[in-house]
């Protein structure tokens, strides 16, 4: 009986571990640069961190309500991958391609957040 039962538990076990690590999201903050002229007033808006959630190569943003481009530029600057992101999108997946460690850029007219991403 006892081995029955540590069979049972190590297979459970394993079960619950491999959906561990399985499509597990990883929260991205993303800091705002030059935020002097954020809002529809042109006053100087809050400096918080936009967080959006990684999930393999797949992006969740929060839905803005402006249009924006998504740029990832590698360890020396340069631009590997550019999409242009409409204003509302709340999803943006990422070419399985690219692998790496990022800087990830999203650019309004006027401000942009960066952080880092590793695909």
């Amino acid at each position: 009986m006892k081995k029955l039962l540590f069979v049972a538990t190590l297979l459970f076990g394993s079960v619950l571990c491999g959906n561990l690590y399985a499509g597990v999201q990883t929260d991205i903050p993303l800091q705002i640069i030059d935020d002097s002229v954020v809002g529809d007033l042109g006053t100087k808006g809050p400096n918080t961190p936009l967080i959006i959630h990684q999930d393999d190569n797949v992006l969740l943003l929060p839905s803005m309500g402006i249009d924006m481009v998504l740029q990832l530029l590698d360890d020396t600057g340069v631009v590997v991958y550019s999409t242009f992101v409409p204003a509302g999108t709340t999803q943006v997946v990422l070419p399985t391609t690219i692998t790496g460690t990022y800087e990830l850029r999203l650019i309004t007219s006027t401000y942009y957040y960066m952080g880092y991403i590793t695909l």
